[in-house]
């Protein structure tokens, strides 16, 4: 699904403790895996529900409880309710902890490491013929199953004895796709199916036919804020580029987002959000390919020809900004390159 054209990026599951009820059953509480009382009313909603419950059938003394955290913000402040449940001691047993997140929590000692549940050096078919099987355990061929070598240094750290510990499993996968609205590329003399842009030459010139803000039309949806960072990483992806990669003796993680294809995908990126152009029908000086501000509405709106979006393994729409349009006018492909 276009993982090999753009970052993966996973939603991860921390094991943080248990609660025995007695009988054998065990009581999980968590933040994402429980159905909500919504669930059956959205398109990702009867997705996890389905999980959901094919996990019940497979580990019937097993019960996820809901352990919805009081407070709600939006944006960025979006996370802290996490950490002051987790600084109050009313955090739930398993969390939802994005990759971007996890560094920090773990340097918190925030997580506990699974290594007691995970035995990376046999098989389970090898753990069989030697008489050591347990099925509570997740061996070397179901963990590499699990964990894509795009996330491995996302779900283990070297803790300060110089010793690698696992600290998160994933459940679920993001990539980022370009998707584009069919509608507006016909509009602009596009053929739909065909024209979508493969290369950033292509992707400017397609933004070009489209931005048109006197008709509140727009090329591409780009941000000129703090959001640019996200808006622009699949560029700088396309290019080979990481932000931080670690060092494999120390374990530390260092930025490494000054190579030479950064510099081209920044140089890129300025250019779509206000690189100035002719329009070759009315020969006016434009700024920029896309729109920055308010832009989301007008995404959903259908105004809006192209823009960076996720998709999950588990849904291909889980991403609401793709769930909320008609399929027939929208397009999903990998991201642009060089």
């Amino acid at each position: 699904m276009f993982a090999f054209r753009t970052t993966v990026l996973a939603s991860l599951l921390v094991l943080a403790g248990l609660v025995q009820t007695g009988a054998g059953r065990v009581a999980i509480r968590t933040t994402d895996f429980a159905p909500g009382p919504d669930s059956a009313f959205s398109i990702s909603g009867k997705a996890e529900l389905a999980v959901y419950q094919a996990f019940r059938k497979k580990h019937p003394d097993i019960y996820p409880e809901a352990n919805p955290l009081a407070l709600q913000f939006e944006g960025a402040a979006g996370e802290a309710p996490l950490l002051m449940s987790i600084a109050g001691g009313t955090a739930p047993n398993v969390i939802h902890v994005n990759t971007r997140q996890s560094g920090s929590y773990i340097g918190r000692n925030f997580l506990l490491p699974l290594d007691d549940f995970i035995n990376s050096d046999m098989t389970a078919a090898e753990a069989r013929k030697q008489g050591v099987f347990d099925e509570d355990i997740m061996y070397r061929d179901e963990l590499e199953k699990r964990v894509r070598p795009q996330v491995w240094d996302a779900v283990h750290r070297r803790d300060k004895e110089g010793k690698d510990r696992v600290y998160l499993l994933p459940f679920d996968y993001f990539v980022r796709i370009l998707a584009y609205n069919k509608t507006l590329f016909q509009e602009a003399g596009l053929d739909p199916e065909n024209d979508y842009p493969k290369t950033w030459d292509e992707m400017m010139r397609v933004a070009r036919l489209i931005q048109n803000p006197q008709k509140e039309k727009y090329g591409l949806l780009v941000s000129d804020t703090g959001g640019a960072s996200w808006t622009a990483l699949p560029l700088f992806l396309s290019m080979g580029t990481r932000v931080v990669q670690r060092d494999q003796s120390t374990g530390e993680w260092r930025a490494t987002f000054n190579d030479q294809g950064a510099i081209e995908a920044a140089d890129y990126y300025l250019q779509l959000v206000e690189g100035p152009w002719q329009d070759p029908t009315t020969g006016e000086t434009r700024y920029g390919v896309g729109r920055s501000r308010d832009v989301w509405y007008l995404w959903d709106k259908g105004r809006v020809g192209m823009a960076f979006l996720y998709m999950n393994d588990l849904l291909f729409n889980m991403d609401s900004h793709i769930a909320g349009l008609n399929p027939e006018e929208l397009g999903l492909v990998p991201v642009p390159r060089r």
